[in-house]
């Protein structure tokens, strides 16, 4: 790419050496580099870091690049590179961190099982069609695999003790919802938009999990009391599902849970009043539901942005109490229910400035909605 350069590659502004002249970093990022990667960046045989994300590269990756076993970071995300990562990648037993994503590759190969040191794998949107390999290193902290086809079972996974945080949203991955074994250190798990069918009980045993998002899949079965015991949760995505039975009662270890996302199943029953003890909950996702009886007063305790509770079969009365305590309410929807009462005195006050949008039922008084059913 610099043929005709005259100076000396060391000072060349995207080039770092070590002291005996040898290039250890390169980093040609947004380069607007084309065509095929140059084999002879095989020939830079202490390179430690090769960075050629955001450009036009297309084409394999040459092989001589599978020989510089120095390296621990490659991002070579964000181009055009097709094919397939050759076998051969299983030399680079060095490597820490790997960014592929935004290309055209099919599969990766088996034989990253043998970089032991790697930590970070993320191949988003990287045309992948094929499934995940069956063993993967086990120093891997972070794996995202988001936005390709990949399709199959993923309980390999469950031998990844390092692992915080697992990204597979938008693929066609099916079975059970991976955990249990050794993935216990989890504290992400965005497994949104699959064909997974069913929540393991021993999602109650990731004691570091602050976030999980399960929506948009096939999951039929009831929650599992369990994950409610998992009091790190901060967000619990669990909608566009056909999740049935009643919501568990006991709730006291969710003190941190900032927003519920269970609408649109079919999970039925009471809202349960020890959603009252939730007090960090700010968004409550209950909509296109069967839930029955009133809401419960212990609601008041309370203050939430986003409440969500139509088409449900809810009726009584709305807790006047709630007028008091959701002082920061933006949207609301109750209609599609038999409530009989109370939302008028709820939220249609001068001081609501908050609120944004409000939707109940056509037939109900309500002077400050801004839509109805």
């Amino acid at each position: 790419w610099l043929a005709n350069s005259t100076s000396h590659h060391c000072e060349w502004e995207f080039v770092s050496c070590n002291e005996n002249g040898s290039v250890i970093s390169l980093d040609l990022a947004s380069k607007g580099l084309q065509e095929n990667l140059p084999a002879e960046v095989g020939r830079l045989s202490n390179l430690k870091e090769l960075s050629l994300n955001e450009n036009l590269l297309n084409g394999q990756l040459p092989m001589e690049l599978y020989s510089l076993t120095m390296l621990t970071w490659m991002d070579i995300a964000n181009n055009l590179l097709s094919g397939s990562l050759d076998d051969d990648i299983g030399q680079l037993t060095g490597l820490r961190v790997l960014f592929g994503g935004g290309n055209r590759f099919q599969s990766i190969p088996t034989t990253i099982a043998k970089l032991q040191s790697l930590e970070v794998l993320s191949f988003v949107n990287g045309g992948l069609n094929s499934t995940i390999p069956a063993v993967l290193p086990s120093s891997l902290t972070s794996l995202s695999l988001g936005s390709n086809k990949l399709h199959g079972a993923i309980l390999p996974l469950n031998t990844l003790g390092n692992l915080r945080e697992l990204s597979l949203g938008y693929n066609n991955l099916s079975g059970q919802v991976p955990a249990g074994g050794e993935m216990t250190a989890l504290t992400r798990m965005l497994l949104n938009d699959n064909r997974f069918d069913s929540l393991p009980s021993e999602l109650g045993n990731m004691a570091l999990l602050e976030s999980f998002n399960a929506a948009n899949n096939l999951l039929d079965s009831s929650i599992p009391s369990e994950l409610f015991g998992v009091s790190t949760l901060a967000s619990l995505r669990l909608e566009n599902n056909t999740l049935t039975g009643p919501l568990p009662t006991d709730m006291s270890a969710l003190g941190r849970l900032g927003s519920l996302y269970l609408n649109d199943n079919r999970i039925s029953g009471p809202i349960p009043s020890e959603l009252g003890t939730m007090r960090s909950l700010s968004i409550l996702e209950l909509g296109y539901n069967r839930l029955t009886s009133t809401l419960p007063s212990e609601l008041s305790k309370l203050n939430l942005r986003v409440f969500d509770v139509r088409e449900n079969l809810l009726s009584g009365s709305v807790p006047a109490l709630l007028n008091h305590q959701w002082s920061k309410i933006r949207t609301a929807y109750f209609y599609s229910n038999n409530c009989t009462g109370g939302l008028e005195n709820l939220f249609c006050d001068n001081n609501r400035v908050s609120l944004k949008t409000f939707e109940a039922d056509c037939e109900v008084i309500c002077t400050c909605c801004t839509g109805c059913k």
